[in-house]
């Protein structure tokens, strides 16, 4: 029950694709209800902000009949490749955001959710809308903040226009290599976690806690901006990122199947801010990259990017103002001479006069004749 306040991620995401795979590819969608059900505060309403850019009817018409092809992903972005006889290929697309799953009558309820769904009742609460194929297999798509998103395409160019054409490469099926990795962190001052978390800038479907245990196992300090990392770290964070992913899937993303040592076990405190003792250490919390994040300071090491001032030496002036050289005579006047010996003497009694030092024994010192006389 401990592990049921975090959003869905890449193996939350995985697992929803898995289980729509085994249960629902190859068959054809008999009928489908676009209306909300369960007996939620909007039952029996069309929600628009949920099903975009179709409205109940054309939704309705869009799905029915068509037969599921395959369950795929790409990042936290499933969507179903359907088929129909008499219109062209199309793909339904379903991003869960924080609160949105698909619940199979008779299957077990994703760990992720925050609401405890019972699916002895069916439909569930807050269904969106429900599928149900010809032999009776019931899917009902549910959330209950209404900030998951379903839209429909049509042809197969759907891969090559967002959302998915927008997406980085997938960790689990395509992670990129090393070199990649590499050459984007080099010219960024961003913080590393903050990168992790964007979903268009290296990998897709990291969250907050996949990005904290990568972290953790590759003992890098999340705010460490991404150029002062050496490639010695981005080599562990690269092979931390693979072994975390991977495993977390092959366990279902179930939490009680995850390695003992990872973070993800101690760091629903709900805290945000301070420090818990933990058997891993002190574990502390801070606000990065805009989400709470959880790290072990005495194994992760916090980089910074060594910036090289040059230091330039002020040129020293004999005057407050610069005199050009051809102010200058090759001789002195014996007026200027006599002017100068003038100011020295009285440069100890006023000190708001202009100080003109002495010429040197070795060489006359040029005098400009604008600055030889100085009136007190």
């Amino acid at each position: 029950q401990q592990f049921k306040d975090f959003m869905p991620e890449l193996p939350e995401v995985e697992s929803q694709r898995v289980l729509v795979e085994r249960m629902l590819v190859g068959k054809v969608i008999k009928k489908v209800i676009a209306l909300e059900q369960g007996g939620g505060p909007r039952s029996g309403k069309f929600d628009e902000k949920v099903i975009q850019e179709l409205d109940r009817t054309n939704f309705e018409l869009a799905l029915t009949n068509c037969r599921i092809v395959s369950s795929c992903r790409k990042g936290k972005q499933l969507y179903l490749e359907l088929e129909n006889g008499e219109l062209e290929n199309c793909a339904l697309l379903l991003h869960f955001m924080m609160t949105g799953a698909i619940l199979i009558q008779g299957e077990p309820v994703p760990m992720y959710q925050k609401s405890k769904f019972d699916i002895s009742i069916w439909p569930p609460r807050f269904c969106k809308f429900e599928l149900i194929t010809q032999d009776e297999t019931r899917m009902a798509f549910v959330d209950t903040r209404r900030f998951a998103r379903v839209s429909f395409c049509r042809g197969t160019n759907y891969l090559h226009q967002p959302p998915l054409s927008t997406l980085a490469p997938d960790p689990l099926y395509e992670c990129p290599q090393l070199s990649v990795f590499v050459e984007y962190f080099k010219t960024r001052t961003t913080p590393i976690k903050a990168i992790l978390l964007d979903q268009k800038a290296c990998i897709s479907g990291i969250g907050n806690w996949l990005a904290d245990d990568i972290l953790c196992q590759a003992q890098i300090h999340p705010a460490s901006p991404a150029n002062a990392i050496p490639n010695k770290s981005i080599a562990m964070l690269r092979q931390a990122l693979i072994e975390i992913v991977t495993t977390a899937c092959a366990a279902d993303a179930r939490a009680h199947k995850f390695p003992k040592h990872w973070l993800f076990h101690h760091r629903w405190a709900n805290i945000t801010s301070g420090s818990v003792r933990t058997p891993l250490g002190r574990l502390h919390f801070d606000t990065i990259a805009g989400r709470t994040t959880a790290f072990l300071p005495s194994k992760q090491h916090k980089f910074s990017r060594v910036e090289t001032k040059t230091k330039t030496k002020a040129k020293k002036r004999s005057c407050l103002f610069d005199v050009e050289e051809n102010d200058f005579d090759d001789h002195h006047s014996p007026q200027q001479e006599q002017n100068s010996s003038a100011t020295t003497a009285r440069r100890t009694d006023d000190k708001s006069l202009l100080f003109i030092s002495a010429p040197s024994t070795k060489r006359p010192r040029r005098t400009s004749p604008h600055f030889a006389t100085v009136t007190p």
